[in-house]
């Protein structure tokens, strides 16, 4: 299956993607990555796996991001709209702001200076910016719980 990022300040991203399981609430699927990147101040390696996590009726979508040896380093909560599972499938808006946890449990916010550009540049409004704010806080409130796995669909959980 095919990942599509729409962003609002740079070009699509588009990532080819395995089907771990499907159902009507919720697709996951596993990527693999090709390259090295940088995340939250850390260089991962390549061979990187990404477990992602979307639900068609919630504002963000949850990535589950390990080494290649297996070792959890964190999951990154990525604010979204627009979230549409079709055929072979997932397409989103990214809205800029994430959330990272990682293994150790404490949240950091990521990409403040990516909404305000946003904004500055007049692809969102002051007013959906301060509400992007106010849903990574609660998202942040509610991470916990959710990597725990009570937004994880029952079938889901590991």
């Amino acid at each position: 299956m095919r990942e599509i990022r729409r962003h609002l300040l740079k070009a699509d991203e588009i990532y080819e993607c395995s089907l771990v399981r499907r159902s009507a609430n919720c697709v996951v699927l596993r990527y693999v990555s090709d390259r090295s990147y940088s995340l939250a101040g850390m260089r991962l390696p390549r061979g990187a796996v990404t477990t992602a996590y979307y639900w068609p009726r919630r504002r963000y979508c949850m990535w589950e991001i390990r080494r290649a040896g297996g070792e959890l380093l964190g999951h990154l909560f990525h604010l979204c709209r627009d979230l549409n599972i079709r055929g072979d499938c997932v397409e989103y808006a990214d809205m800029l702001l994430d959330l990272w946890v990682p293994a150790s449990g404490e949240s950091k916010m990521l990409d403040a200076d990516d909404l305000r550009a946003a904004v500055r540049a007049r692809r969102i409004s002051s007013a959906e910016a301060r509400e992007l704010t106010q849903a990574i806080r609660t998202l942040a409130a509610r991470a916990s719980r959710i990597v725990r796995g009570a937004g994880v669909p029952a079938g889901l959980r590991r």
